[in-house]
This record gives C-alpha cells, sequence and structure tokens, in this order.
C-alpha cells in the first residue's frame, strides 16, 4: 500500500514539474496564434484550441501556411509582442478589427491573462501545449497547439 502511494505521489509531482517547465514567456514572445472563431466560438466555449503561426509564406507578409489546413477565415488572432503588448484582431473572411491588449503569463499556475484598456479581463487556464504535426501536399509542416480553459 504504501509503495502505491509513493508511486502515485511520484507520478503527479513529475507530472507538474514536466508540465510547468513546458510553458514560458518565450513561448509566446514576438508570436501570432489563432483560434477558430466560427459560430462565435471565443466567445461562447469554455474550451479553447490555440493553434501558433509556425510557418510563414515566403514573399508574403503575414501569410502562413497554418491559415490554408486550419481555415483561419473566421478568427480571433493574438500577437503577443515582446513588452507584454498585444494585439487582439477578430478575423471575418480578411476583414480585421484591432484592438491593443496587455498580456500576462503567470508560469507558476499556467495562467494567460488578457487585459484590456476597460480592465475587463479574460483569464486562461493553460491545460496543455504540444507540437504537432500536419501535411500540406507532400510537405510536413510542425506548429504548436494549446488547449486553454477560460476561468
Amino acid at each position: 500500500m504504501k509503495i502505491r502511494l509513493l508511486n502515485i505521489l511520484i507520478l503527479l509531482l513529475t507530472s507538474k514539474l514536466v508540465f510547468s517547465q513546458s510553458i514560458s514567456n518565450k513561448e509566446f514572445r514576438k508570436s501570432e496564434w489563432f483560434i477558430s472563431n466560427k459560430d462565435s466560438v471565443f466567445f461562447k466555449s469554455d474550451t479553447l484550441k490555440f493553434i501558433k503561426y509556425s510557418n510563414p509564406i515566403k514573399g508574403f507578409n503575414n501569410l502562413y501556411k497554418e491559415s490554408d489546413y486550419f481555415d483561419d477565415t473566421e478568427s480571433i488572432i493574438l500577437k503577443f509582442t515582446q513588452k507584454k503588448y498585444l494585439n487582439f484582431y477578430d478575423k471575418k473572411f480578411h476583414l480585421y478589427s484591432l484592438s491593443l491588449e496587455k498580456w500576462n503569463l503567470n508560469k507558476k499556475d499556467s495562467i494567460l491573462k488578457i487585459s484590456n484598456k476597460k480592465e475587463n479581463d479574460l483569464v486562461f487556464k493553460i491545460i496543455k501545449i504540444k507540437k504537432i504535426l500536419y501535411k500540406k501536399g507532400q510537405k510536413e509542416f510542425e506548429t504548436t497547439e494549446m488547449l486553454v480553459v477560460k476561468k
């Protein structure tokens, strides 16, 4: 019985340690992520999947291979800057609305907070960050997927 409890304790401690190491400010600084917003999912759903733009199309500004594969025609785009500012885009069929926000990542609790000028915060608990592979034509690409829950 003691060995079983010890094994469970070790498992819990190592999973927390591995999880907390995988999230850092570096993951967000100077990066762009998008969330599908079909049927206003971003505002209605409790669980969201963020996809990181990682594979730019050469010769085109702000176009990524993820756009075609994951269909970002109706999406929310979060562009994290180095100095904790955030460009928040609501993209609907290539029309954008933009607002400037601030962001903060609490690494200890894996909480991502987005604040706007009215001090209404969007708070997300990061559940999992993982690398994913996808194919476009004959080529394989890698990007990052982040699963979050609104708090």
